[in-house]
């Protein structure tokens, strides 16, 4: 829903759709990294909500025509997937292990 609302190089379906695939291909490949399970059908399932959430952000750009105007960078973005990166491979395994030991 927010990439096409906050970057206007991302407007296009195929554009937007593209960057769902590749980022949901990276979170796999990096999963293996990680020691997770990796399934396409993750994969299929995330190409699947990214259409529906350009579909979605289309609708409220057209609502809110002032979202035009935001000026993000794409910069911001590489910096979200930056952020990714570090919770998966920093944060999640130490949150996963303090909660592991609370398991019944």
């Amino acid at each position: 829903i927010f990439v096409p609302c906050l970057w206007p190089e991302y407007r296009s379906m195929m554009k937007t759709v593209g960057l769902g695939l590749m980022t949901s291909l990276g979170i796999e490949i990096l999963q293996i990294f990680t020691f997770r399970a990796t399934d396409i059908n993750d994969v299929i399932t995330n190409v699947a909500g990214t259409m529906i959430g350009y579909l979605i952000g289309r609708l409220i750009i057209k609502r809110f025509p002032q979202l035009n105007w935001l000026g993000c960078k794409e910069r911001e973005l590489y910096l979200l997937y930056a952020t990714v990166v570090v919770v998966m491979f920093f944060s999640q395994p130490f949150i996963q292990s303090v909660l592991g030991n609370f398991s019944l």
